[in-house]
């Protein structure tokens, strides 16, 4: 009686820097405060949530960052422990200021990650081998559902004079997505259909993996699954031939996972009413039937289309007339 067609479309998100190394002549004397150049920008209106573009957002936005200090014959030290960073006094900085150093053989490395707001949490350790000088031994997307967890690009051999443009112009903060994202996940109908009804009553993401642990580029996904998370808005979507949005946020983070050989996918719940007759379907739609999986910094759109198969008639037949012809003789 149906038919189930599915489409997607996949958008990348890049965070790129915009700063810029301006070289200026500082005397050694001065005490310059460490201020910093972020690069994203947050379309939510709270503090957390997914963030997009290329600019940080001044009211709302916050990050950490933390410094550790370097100098031929010195023993590394911690120089900024994890701080706060927001836009304050025409400044990206801490709360309270600090300074580069004064010696010309001493240099600063930086490491930076977003939200401002798992810095309480303890998940994200500092850890300078790896490719981004942090590491996380477990997240849960589950638990921060509205966290979009970035780390930013390390920043090694920073001094007042050796990388002098980051005085001027802020130590750069180039921010890349660590988790996925579904933006959406729209419905719409192949064509009217003047005897039925079709409304899409549940959406839900199912067996997908949550917890995880990231080092350099890679997650270490654990095998916990949520079986299902209902993801629809409150009341029924009534679908039409145009796209109709049936996920109730504006995105869902999702751990970066293969979906080969998995069962990891979309299930949908619609009801077809006649008016005479209704019935209620709900097939799962298979992410290895659609992507290879989810990727880091990537946001996912998922159109959907359902389709009615009208019932019709082959070409009619007629059984042709049996003739009978009899021969009478009148007389």
């Amino acid at each position: 009686m149906k038919k189930f067609i599915y489409i997607l479309a996949v958008a990348g998100l890049a965070l790129v820097s915009c700063s810029k190394n301006n070289e200026v002549n500082l005397e050694d004397s001065d005490l310059v405060p460490v201020v910093y150049q972020p690069a994203a920008k947050i379309s939510a209106t709270k503090a957390t949530g997914r963030v997009t573009g290329t600019e940080l957002d001044k009211d709302t936005d916050s990050f950490v960052s933390m410094a550790y200090y370097h100098k031929e014959g010195v023993e590394t030290a911690e120089y900024i422990n994890a701080q706060k960073v927001w836009w304050h006094d025409e400044m990206w900085y801490t709360e309270e200021a600090y300074y580069w150093p004064q010696s010309t053989q001493a240099t600063l490395s930086f490491y930076s990650y977003h939200p401002y707001e798992l810095l309480d949490e303890g998940v994200v350790a500092y850890d300078p081998d790896k490719k981004y000088g942090l590491s996380i031994e477990s997240y849960d997307v589950e638990t921060y559902p509205d966290y979009d967890l970035m780390f930013a690009d390390k920043i090694e051999g920073a001094s007042k004079t050796k990388t002098s443009g980051y005085v001027t112009n802020g130590v750069p903060a180039a921010f890349h997505h660590l988790l996925s994202c579904i933006d959406s996940i729209n419905v719409k109908l192949d064509a009217e259909y003047s005897t039925a009804e079709i409304t899409v009553d549940k959406i839900s993401l199912v067996s997908m993996k949550h917890k995880g642990a990231f080092a350099d580029s890679t997650w270490t996904v654990d095998e916990d699954v949520v079986a299902e998370k209902v993801i629809s808005k409150d009341d029924a979507v009534t679908v039409s031939t145009e796209y109709t949005r049936a996920t109730k946020d504006d995105y869902y983070f999702v751990l970066p996972q293969d979906s080969e050989e998995s069962l990891q996918g979309i299930k949908i719940e619609y009801t077809v009413n006649t008016g005479k007759v209704s019935e209620t379907l709900s097939p799962t739609i298979y992410f290895k039937n659609i992507i290879d999986g989810f990727e880091m910094s990537k946001a996912y759109t998922f159109n959907l289309i359902i389709g009615l198969n009208i019932i019709k008639w082959d070409t009619p037949t007629v059984n042709d007339w049996t003739t009978s012809t009899s021969s009478v003789t009148v007389e």
